[in-house]
């Protein structure tokens, strides 16, 4: 069984806004801050691999908790865990293409960490549940970049039935208002966005992805991957966690470029490096992509 992560190179402190409160795990370096929000399950080991990445290329990293033990290792998500996100006040998960109101809590945690460091920019990424909570955060002046990795909520999307009946594949957890500001931001250069998925990832339809760039126009890089394949090192679902439970961390591999896109490109906007590369053929542009009928769905 994997080891947990006991997270002890990050301190942990309680952060109360929005009439909610939740653990963050902070990295103690210097450097522009990067808010990593996790997946469905919790804050896993892998997710806090990736947050190591990002403390390595120079960045202060800031993680909450917002549900399940952070660092216990990836045990697979069950019918409690689904209801938690689905009905919980802070996620309200299942269907509607409304801000969820812990996106006023991730906003309030971008404006204290720019209280950390005033004048500087900020990072958000989101995964899985979360990845529309990213996008919610970027409605704040001092967030100059956000990625979006596979967003799944609505769940009721994940439900091929559901999602054809009701047309819940491309929700997206934004409310109008919202995307509006995305906009103005976006056409401004003041912000731009990155969004990754598996091409046959049945928990983040095509059509989600594909709405979002059209909604959101070229400030938004949204690419797919090519269904992954399990291995010794990635025994798990195969088609959903781009930069966590799926990672193949080696040269060549797709959610290895995708990973370190996301780190050139936090480097492009929080610290004024060079833009990203043009991706490989590899990560197509799901905007020219056409959603067929998903076959599988995790």
């Amino acid at each position: 069984m994997a080891e947990r992560d006991k997270l002890e190179d990050f301190d942990k402190a309680p952060f109360s806004a929005a009439g909610l409160t939740f653990d963050v795990y902070a990295s103690g370096n210097a450097g522009p801050p990067v808010i990593v929000l996790h997946e469905a399950t919790n804050l896993t080991p892998q997710v806090a691999s990736f947050a190591r990445v990002l403390v390595g290329a120079g960045f202060r990293v800031h993680m909450p908790s917002l549900v399940g033990n952070a660092g216990d290792p990836f045990g697979g998500v069950d019918l409690a865990e689904w209801g938690q996100i689905c009905l919980n006040k802070a996620f309200k998960g299942l269907v509607g293409s409304s801000t969820r109101p812990v996106v006023m809590w991730i906003r309030a945690l971008v404006q204290k960490v720019t209280g950390l460091a005033p004048g500087q920019r900020v990072g958000v990424i989101g995964m899985c549940f979360s990845g529309g909570f990213a996008l919610g955060a970027a409605t704040e002046p001092a967030v100059a970049g956000a990625v979006a990795c596979q967003p799944a909520l609505p769940l009721v999307g994940a439900f091929p039935v559901i999602g054809a009946v009701t047309g819940a594949d491309d929700e997206i957890d934004l409310d109008a208002g919202d995307l509006d500001i995305l906009r103005h931001r976006l056409d401004a250069g003041d912000l731009r966005l990155q969004g990754y998925r598996f091409m046959e990832d049945g928990i983040s339809p095509c059509d989600r992805m594909r709405k979002l760039t059209a909604v959101l126009g070229g400030g938004l890089d949204a690419r797919c991957l090519p269904t992954n394949q399990p291995t010794a090192a990635t025994p798990h679902p195969k088609h959903h966690s781009v930069i966590s439970l799926q990672l193949v961390d080696e040269v060549g591999e797709p959610t290895r470029e995708a990973r370190d896109r996301i780190v050139q490109f936090l480097d492009w906007r929080l610290r004024d490096g060079p833009a990203p590369a043009a991706p490989s053929p590899t990560l197509r542009d799901c905007a020219l992509l056409g959603c067929a009928r998903r076959a599988t769905a995790h």
